[in-house]
């Protein structure tokens, strides 16, 4: 159990009733185009350059690359990197835990739900005063306050599931009204990196074409290719992910300066010229315009074969995907909800196209609430 932070009011948390009515009478559900008109508006304004604050996370992680994993020479520039903008970040503070005893109680079903979230409120003493209750302990009862639950997509779905069906129960307590269900976003994570893998890896019959993700997962991980291929675990996902999109961008930064300086055949050789940070941020921005997939990328699998470059086709959707994937996970781990909440419009695109609808659906949701539904101290 995770108590709040201190500064959190009661107030804040008065909205029982509010949820009970959004059962009841569910308003018509929202769209994105009206959950985009609600998110932050950082996210969507445009510097002097006219970059959006994603290109420039894209930008920043490039030249976190190089400085990084680049040519020693360029680690003189890592006071240079600074951190991404804040959109909307959660205050860091100590968080404490009040442990409970685990219950005998397997969660796999809704009742079974029901019966572990009863045992963790009795160890509480949260809840309505009973027959049953006590005499020398008396329940706090929670009034008209939320209470924030967190779980997996099947956690909320089953207490979903135990809403719904005791909606007409008399008792506040029965009905569970006051329980609201917030996402772990540590399985919202294993989620993008499983519909990573469902569109570049899953049935991936091309290992033999250089720009195959399995090409490259091959070479440097060859004893997994086939445990990668078939049914991965996070972590050998998670790492995929981070390690070859660090070398394609550490590539295109290649690519990119023996365009603009033929005499430097690698990164070594153009850390050796010791250009000026000024010259770096320049191809940093150069390198999110030309080898990042953008809105307009649909519109080149439309044209003739003839007219197509289909191997960077698939580079730059690695670049794409590899980038989102870095942002979000990057806002997880720095508490900027703002930048996360964007992302995860992105994300319900991407999880509808590869099949996890049920993930789509419940993100869509959530942006709903956060934006549309719920009340702005609660949300």
């Amino acid at each position: 159990m995770f108590p709040l932070h201190p500064s959190t009011t009661k107030a804040e948390l008065n909205f029982s009733d509010r949820l009970r009515e959004l059962k009841v009478d569910p308003p018509i559900p929202s769209n994105l185009a009206d959950i985009l008109t609600n998110v932050q508006p950082k996210y969507n304004e445009l510097d002097l350059k006219e970059r959006s604050i994603q290109e420039r996370f894209n930008s920043w992680k490039f030249l976190v690359d190089l400085v990084t994993y680049g040519p020693p020479r360029f680690a003189v520039f890592k006071g240079n990197l600074g951190e991404p903008e804040e959109i909307e970040s959660i205050p860091l503070t100590k968080t404490k835990q009040v442990p409970l005893r685990a219950s005998r109680t397997g969660p796999s079903t809704p009742a079974k739900n029901a019966t572990v979230m009863e045992e963790f409120f009795c160890q509480s003493n949260i809840g309505e005063l009973t027959s049953l209750s006590s005499s020398t302990s008396i329940p706090i009862h929670p009034g008209n306050n939320v209470l924030l639950m967190f779980g997996d997509l099947l956690t909320g779905q089953h207490i979903h599931s135990l809403q719904a069906s005791r909606i007409d129960d008399i008792s506040p307590g029965l009905r569970f009204q006051s329980q609201l269900f917030c996402h772990g976003w540590f399985h919202v994570r294993m989620a993008c990196a499983d519909a990573i893998w469902r569109r570049h890896i899953r049935g991936s019959e091309s290992e033999k074409e250089k720009t195959s993700l399995m090409n490259y997962i091959t070479q440097i991980r060859p004893l997994e290719k086939h445990k990668i291929l078939t049914n991965p675990t996070f972590r050998q996902l998670h790492e995929v992910i981070l390690h070859v999109g660090i070398v394609l961008r550490l590539d295109a930064w290649r690519i990119e300066v023996s365009r603009r300086h033929p005499e430097c055949k690698s990164l070594e050789d153009w850390a050796n010229t010791n250009p000026t940070w000024q010259e770096i941020v320049e191809i940093a921005i150069e390198l999110v315009e030309r080898f990042v997939g953008g809105p307009d990328l649909s519109d080149e699998f439309r044209k003739d074969d003839s007219q197509r470059d289909q191997a960077f086709e698939i580079t730059k959707a690695y670049h794409k995907d590899f980038l989102l994937y870095e942002e979000t996970n990057y806002s997880m781990n720095h508490g900027d909800i703002g930048r996360l909440d964007a992302c995860l419009i992105e994300w319900v695109f991407y999880f509808m196209a590869c099949g996890k609808t049920k993930y789509a659906q419940e993100m869509l949701h959530y942006l709903e609430n956060m934006y549309i539904q719920y009340p702005k101290p609660l949300a």
